[in-house]
This record gives structure tokens, sequence and C-alpha cells, in this order.
């Protein structure tokens, strides 16, 4: 029986492969592969992984023949286990070290086009565990309820933010760390016997397994804190993670946005409003720091309309933002084009990828090849003089494969080249935020967003694990029509009804979860934006407002305050650990590198804190 070992763990497999155990050394656990997840596709493209397939692409997942299946030991810390079944042959090679387990899947012996990698794990015994999974800011589901089946990449509102996750038994937790993220999913199920199942998967490139996937699996302790400082570690070790000193020593600005209110003011332009008067207002309130955008739209094209309305234009108050000492963002929008056939990503086909539709304007996605050269043209030109860019969509759009034959690219360029997006702001010296949090990117960008707003599901609470890894290096924003004042895109198409609900309107409840994350708050206080009738595109758009003298807006900005004071005095720094109180996650507490304790509620209930007291609903303390 091939068995392999390190000082950490003992990895030992059957002849015929079996059975793989993983055994903790610290703690004698023993964790085995479920081998009916061990799973393989010969598609040429992504597809679904699922024991229960739920739609179409789930039907090129196939299972190994178990008889069919070779161990090759390479000496005391590696082997290979090579699987043969109706999509082809995988090879996988396990090779133990002090940094863990690592898995990988070696493409010049394997014939498969995508595989779990390797499958899930899980302590003996044990059918249902939790998972700390970085889905927006972090949740931690419990591994109970009815069944479910995710399949997560690092793209759009629903993906991953940072490329691993842990299964959590009683004794210790297995962090899986997917080194290769461009090409991968997160398979997250739970199956109709009960069965938790958390494994990556390895997907094509350009229609194959090009080029070896690994996944680094490490015992940790089975806490949230533990998992994720672990992989902060990780991110250090691989020299990935820019401090704020480092960011500010080379763009001053960047000291502005701690203590900011991060200041949403619409995409359409408000003729009824006062900008001016309303921005100085704003200063009076005791906000002398925000983030402020839009001002205005960098695009390829003009002329456009949002909703019916002329895009917001207001770049004649640039002075006065400078004056008021906050930060101004144009609005970067070169991720969406129309067909004009040059700059257009491909798909496989050959079509431009359609992106979205407005009204009667479609967009196509762009390569970001070209958005490089348009993005400074647009920088150098019509959006010069602002202190900060917001580059729309640049950090959520998941890596995709362009068949232009003037600039083709895998999912791995396309990642290289967008970063590249960013860098033209941060080049210079500008505060530089994006929708989408994207770990991967914290070198070239500040400011990610898109957060869940329901902190506490019957089978899940979220946790602040973006900012146990990244605090120090990256600031995480609500998405920005997501803000306290705003229930609107809640209400529309039934976006609360998601498992992970998105929306906005929470304002106490958004504000504990900001003050425990350390995150600045997100409100807008005045301004225009259209929203999609009954949240369908093609259903066509209508228009909302707000003004300093609205009631949400008047709450908002009162529970905004503390949360922005909070974030001046702890936004630079770590945060080094995180407690869950209550096991049902309504009661957290969190810790930053200057002791400053936070305690958040939930609950819609009134909370009694081990140290605080008594903690009202949906609320927060520090001390």
């Amino acid at each position: 029986m091939p068995v392999i070992h390190s000082a950490a763990m003992t990895l030992d497999v059957a002849a015929d492969a079996s059975r793989v155990t993983l055994t903790n050394t610290a703690t004698g656990s023993c964790w085995d592969l479920d081998l009916d997840t061990v799973l393989a596709s010969s598609h040429d493209a992504p597809v679904r992984f699922s024991l229960a397939p739920a739609d179409a692409d789930a039907l090129h997942v196939v299972s190994f023949d178990s008889r069919s299946a070779s161990v090759e030991p390479l000496g005391d810390d590696a082997l290979i286990i090579t699987r043969r079944g109706p999509a082809g042959v995988l090879s996988l090679r396990f090779e133990l070290s002090f940094a863990g387990l690592r898995v990988t899947a070696l493409p010049d012996r394997t014939t498969v086009t995508a595989c779990s990698l390797p499958g899930a794990f899980r302590p003996r015994g044990v059918t249902a565990l939790p998972v700390a999974l970085p889905k927006n800011q972090g949740i931690f589901h419990r591994g109970t309820g009815r069944e479910f089946s995710f399949n997560l990449a690092r793209e759009g509102h629903g993906g991953f933010t940072m490329p691993f996750f842990a299964a959590v038994g009683e004794a210790d937790a297995l962090l899986a760390i997917i080194e290769d993220e461009h090409d991968a999913q997160v398979w997250f199920e739970k199956t109709p016997d009960g069965r938790i199942i958390a494994s990556a998967v390895a997907q094509p490139s350009l229609g194959r397994l090009s080029y070896p996937r690994s996944v680094l699996l490490r015992f940790v302790p089975p806490d949230v804190t533990s998992i994720c400082l672990s992989y902060r570690r990780y991110v250090i070790d691989h020299g990935s993670l820019v401090t704020w000193e480092e960011k500010i020593a080379a763009r001053p600005n960047l000291d502005k946005l701690f203590g900011a209110l991060m200041c949403f003011i619409g995409y359409c332009q408000d003729d009824r409003l006062d900008y001016a008067a309303s921005l100085r207002r704003l200063k009076t309130l005791g906000f002398d720091r925000a983030f402020v955008y839009p001002l205005a739209f960098g695009n390829m094209v003009e002329g456009f309309l949002m909703g019916g309305r002329p895009p917001i234009d207001i770049r004649r108050h640039l002075p006065l933002l400078d004056e008021l000492g906050y930060l101004s963002a144009a609005w970067m929008w070169t991720e969406d084009v129309p067909d004009n056939g040059s700059d257009v990503l491909l798909d496989r086909s050959g079509n431009a990828a359609f992106s979205w539709q407005i009204d009667d304007m479609k967009w196509f996605r762009a390569c970001p090849v070209a958005q490089v050269p348009l993005s400074n043209r647009i920088q150098d030109a019509r959006m010069a003089g602002f202190t900060a860019h917001h580059f729309d969509v640049t950090a959520s759009r998941g890596t995709a494969e362009c068949f232009h034959p003037d600039h083709p690219l895998d999912c791995r360029e396309d990642a290289l080249w967008r970063r590249k997006v960013l860098r033209t702001g941060v080049n210079r010296g500008l505060v530089v935020s994006s929708e989408g949090f994207w770990g991967y990117a914290s070198p070239d960008y500040d400011i990610g967003s898109v957060k869940i707003a329901q902190a506490v599901h019957a089978d899940y609470y979220t946790v602040p694990m973006t900012s146990l890894v990244y605090h120090d290096s990256l600031v995480h924003d609500w998405w920005e029509v997501d803000n306290y004042n705003n229930p609107h895109h809640r209400s529309q198409g039934g976006r609360g009804k998601r498992y992970f609900p998105l929306g906005g309107g929470w304002a106490r409840l958004q504000a504990a979860q900001d003050a425990l994350a350390g995150h600045p708050p997100n409100v807008m206080p005045f301004g225009a934006q259209y929203a999609f009738v009954q949240g369908d595109m093609f259903a066509g758009t209508q228009i909302y407002r707000y003004d300093l003298d609205s009631p949400e807006v008047v709450e908002a900005l009162r529970l905004a305050l503390p949360v922005a004071r909070l974030h001046r005095r702890i936004g630079k720094m770590p945060l080094i650990s995180h407690e869950t109180i209550l096991p049902d996650g309504s009661l957290q507490a969190t810790v930053f590198e200057d002791g400053t304790r936070v305690v958040a509620n939930f609950s819609d209930e009134p909370r009694e804190t081990p140290d605080c007291g008594p903690l009202a609903p949906f609320s927060w303390t520090s001390t």
C-alpha cells in the first residue's frame, strides 16, 4: 500500500487507488477522498460539475472506472494516481512538502479536458460538514438545509473572491488553495443524500488541460481566522500582497480614502439637483472625506442614454471636490463596446461576445488587449484632472478566452491584461476602484466591491474573510447601487430571493457588517439612477432619485458617520482575528492590529455580549 508522509501529514493510498486517506499528524484525524466526487469531462468548454446534473453541461461530467486505476510511487514524498474512464485518462501527482499536500493534474499524461482536483475530502465517518468559502466577503456554511449545487468561478457578483475554501471538521479544517484560479471553479454541493462536496475543478484552457493545474491542501485549526490567515501567509510568501503603507508611499492621495464615505451619486444627470450645494452640505454633516463617483463617464463612444437620460457629467465641480478634500472618480467604462469588429472579444464561434443591453443600446465585451490603449487615451483626454477612477466591471468579469485573430487570449492572459487596464489608473497616481473584489489583482487597485447583504441565514452566515486576508491592502465596498439607503435593486427582479441575496437598503445591518470587517460606509446621498423594470434588462428602465433631505438618506448618513470614523482609525491595518460568539453567527467580533475590538449583532433581537453589555438589534460597538 503506497504511503507518503511529511511532518504534518500522511497520505496512504490503496494499491488500486480505491481508497485515498489523508491523516493529520497533529490531531490524528483521517480524511478520506470521496471517490464519487472524482469526476472528469471530455468536453472542450467549461462544464458544470455536479453529482445530480442540473443542466446540459453536467451531462458531460462522468466518473472513472474504479477497476482501471494505478498508483506509481515516487519515493517517500510523492506518488502519481492515474485513472481511466469514459472521459479519458487523468493523472494526478500528489506531493508532500513543508507547504502541504500539492495535487497537480499532469497535462502530458492526461487526456481529459476538465476534472475535479482531486475531489472532496471529508473526515472519516462524516457526511455533512461546514465549509468556509470566500464567496463575496465570505460565508460559513453549516452544511445544513436543503440540497444545492454551485459551481463558482472568479466572476460576476456570485463567484469566489479568493481562490481557496476549507472543509471544517471538529478537530481540524482542510484548507484547499487553488493555485491556478483563472481556469478553475469551486464545486460546492449538498447532495440529496446529505453529503457536502467542496472541491476545486480544473477547466479547459483553449479546449484542453494545456498546462499543469495544482491545489495545495493544508490542515489548519477549525476556525475562520486560522483558515484565512493561513491563506494570507501563502499570499505574502508569493509576494502578492502590497500594503497600504507601500501604496500610499507611491500614491499619496490614497490617504484620503481612510475614513471616507463611499459616495455614489448615480449614473444619470439630475437637472433638478444643485450638485455643488449638496457636496458642500455633505461636508457640514461631518464627512470630511469622501470618495465621490461617478462625476463623468469615460467610454469610447458618447451620446448614449442610460434609462432614457444623459449620463452624469459634472466635471466642472472637480475644483470644488479638491477644495473639500474629497476624492473625485470618473467612471472608466472600457469593458463594453459597440460591435465594431476591431476591439470586441470574439467567442470560439467567431461571434462578438454580447454583454448587456440598456434601452435600445446593446453592448459587447471588449478584449482587454484593446482596452489598455483605449483606457490611456480616455484618461489623457476627456477624463483628465480626476484624483480617482472607477473601472466598471473590470474586476467582476470572469476571465474569458478571446478568439479574435488580431489579439487571441487564453484566460491567464486575459487576467494579466485586465490587471494592466487597472494599472493605467495606478500609473497616473490615482485611487483605483472597480466592480468586483479580486484578490489576485490587489496590487493593481484599491477598492473592490459586491457583498452579501443578508448576514444570517438558516444554513450559513457571512464572515469577513476578505478583510482577514486583505484589509491592509484592499477595501471591500458594496456594489455601487447596494447603498445603505437604497432598497430599490433588492426589491426588483427577485434579487433578494437568491440563495445568497445581494441588495442594499439594510442600513443598520450593512453598517454593522462594515464595522465588523473594517470597511467604509456606502451611501447614495443624492443623484439620479436607473433601474431595470422587474430586474429585466429587456423590459425597460425607470429612474429613481435621492437628495440629502430624503428620510432614507438622513438615516443612512447618521449610521454611516461612526463607521467612517472607525475606518479612519483602523482602515490601514491588518485584521488579526475573528470570533463567532454565538453559533448561529448572529453575534461576531473582530480585533484589529491596534487592539480595537468590534462586536456586531446581526440579529433582529437584542444580544448580550460577554464584555460590552447588551447590544441592540442590527448594531455594533467597539472598544
